[in-house]
């Protein structure tokens, strides 16, 4: 007991400025792609804790991520001139479309003059000029039963998933990994979380690609600043033989499997001497789980019958609800965070309270970002969006380079700050690519502790004789002995 505790001091004294860099490397790995830049606007207060290096590198990424499609989706409606003009050509375009439909009407015997149906193609413009109410009844219906489960909240009627994380947590997020998948988000998005502490620990060197083979993420942690607080829970399509067989190819296979309630269960690292974490591994069938010991029985306990986090009847665990919690995700979603009493610096505003965070990322192809932020009083969140636009132009005005102020107000230029009672709703909307580059220039400053480089070096790849040379080379192609070294 007296190691860890000695372990668990040398995490906080290591390095003076850790406690902050680690809750942004959490924070990091949860937005992963888009609503972390997001929640980095939020969070300026952060770079006091940097170099002065740090610092030139945060100034540019800290105000990036913002914009507005409701103004977009108004500037497609402003229609308004078009009745006045309407009244005299009103004559004109309705004998056009009589004549139209009725030709196919009267030759619909011939099968080939089927394809005059196409030629109505101003109705089918019209129609597509109204996609997000005409494709949401038809993709909601999948969804909407799986999604009413879950709570929502704020004006802009998020799903809320904070009461799933287990030790009371204060930052929950939910990826849909599947959703970036096979998109221009891909590549970028997969280089970030390979850099997220946990992958390191857990999956480095186990050919597990966090896209590819990962379908959804979900994290909740109560103490962010520390890593081995972090509790994280992925689905996969892979067998619990083989999931096993990859993860014994970060330690090897010392570390054994036993039972906790039928559920196997293994420790996530060897002893040793250099580097503590007391977190298992949990594997249920198309899910894998990155948890701490004490966290065992409130995760598979049954739950209360009154409990916000039940989502079926009978017995159900909070494991269970976890399990589903990825259908929280309204169609298109790719990302949703939650988080309670915040407190941070804001240029030029002070220290501000949010009561609460709740923020979603939202279509691959024209990412839209929407954060309701909660104040304790209304008349904070009123001071905070009046607040909104001087603050974006001193954020602007304060790049002395060139071209980052002209990148900078590129995004800031779309952000709406919009009060509601005690909330106020931030908005943006860009395109994949300005996301992409986003995450590039994050990437390069993802933190990386330096104590996992003391985590024990994965196990040499196994010699021809002992496997198939094709499966030995896979292996090789899959290790990366680099992340581990940083």
């Amino acid at each position: 007991m007296s190691e860890e505790h000695d372990q668990d001091e040398g995490m906080r004294t290591e390095a003076p400025a850790t406690r902050r860099v680690q809750v942004v490397s959490w924070v990091l790995s949860a937005l992963l792609h888009g609503a972390f830049m997001s929640v980095a606007f939020l969070t300026p207060h952060t770079e006091s804790e940097f170099d002065v290096e740090w610092m030139t590198e945060f100034e540019s990424l800290e105000r990036i991520g913002h914009g507005d499609f409701k103004e977009i989706v108004i500037e497609e409606r402003g229609v308004g001139e078009e009745p006045e003009p309407e009244p005299e050509p009103e004559p004109e375009p309705e004998p056009e479309p009589e004549p139209e439909p009725e030709p196919p009407k009267e030759e619909p015997r011939p099968k080939p003059k089927s394809k005059p149906k196409p030629k109505p193609e101003p109705e089918e413009l019209a129609s597509v000029a109204e996609p997000k109410p005409q494709p949401q009844p038809e993709d909601s219906e999948p969804t909407q039963k799986p999604s009413e489960k879950f709570k929502r909240s704020g004006p802009s009627d998020l799903p809320d998933i904070k009461g799933y994380g287990p030790g009371n947590a204060v930052y929950t997020a939910l990826v849909r990994n599947d959703r970036i998948r096979g998109t221009p988000l891909q590549e970028v998005v997969t280089h970030i979380l390979k850099l997220v502490p946990d992958y390191r620990i857990a999956l480095d060197n186990t050919d597990i690609d966090p896209v590819q083979d990962l379908d959804s993420m979900f994290m909740a942690s109560a103490r962010p600043q520390y890593i081995q607080h972090t509790f994280l829970a992925v689905r996969h399509r892979m067998s619990d033989k083989d999931m096993q067989e990859r993860l014994a190819r970060r330690f090897g296979d010392g570390l054994a499997w036993s039972e906790y309630n039928g559920i196997p269960i293994r420790d996530l690292i060897p002893e040793n001497e250099h580097y503590q974490d007391p977190r298992k591994i949990l594997l249920r069938p198309g899910m894998a789980v990155l948890t701490r010991p004490e966290f065992l029985g409130e995760l598979t306990r049954n739950l209360p019958k009154d409990s916000d986090a039940r989502l079926s009847e009978g017995r159900a665990t909070l494991l269970d609800s976890i399990a589903q919690i990825e259908d929280a995700a309204d169609p298109k979603t790719l990302a949703l965070v939650s988080a309670m009493d915040i407190r941070v610096f804001i240029p030029g505003l002070g220290p501000r309270t949010f009561e609460g965070i709740a923020l979603s990322v939202a279509d691959v192809n024209n990412p839209h970002i929407k954060i309701d932020l909660k104040f304790p009083k209304e008349t904070d969140a009123t001071g905070f969006a009046d607040a909104c636009p001087d603050l974006k132009r001193r954020m602007i005005s304060g790049q002395k380079n060139f071209m980052v102020r002209n990148m900078i107000s590129n995004y800031l230029e779309r952000v709406t700050c919009v009060a509601n009672e005690t909330y106020v709703t931030v908005e943006a909307t860009y395109t994949a690519e300005e996301i992409r580059s986003v995450l590039g220039f994050a990437s390069m400053v993802v933190p990386q502790p330096m104590v996992l480089s003391k985590l024990p070096k994965p196990p040499p790849l196994p010699a021809a004789a002992e496997s198939d040379p094709a499966d030995a080379g896979s292996d090789d192609l899959g290790s990366d002995e680099t992340i581990t070294s940083e």
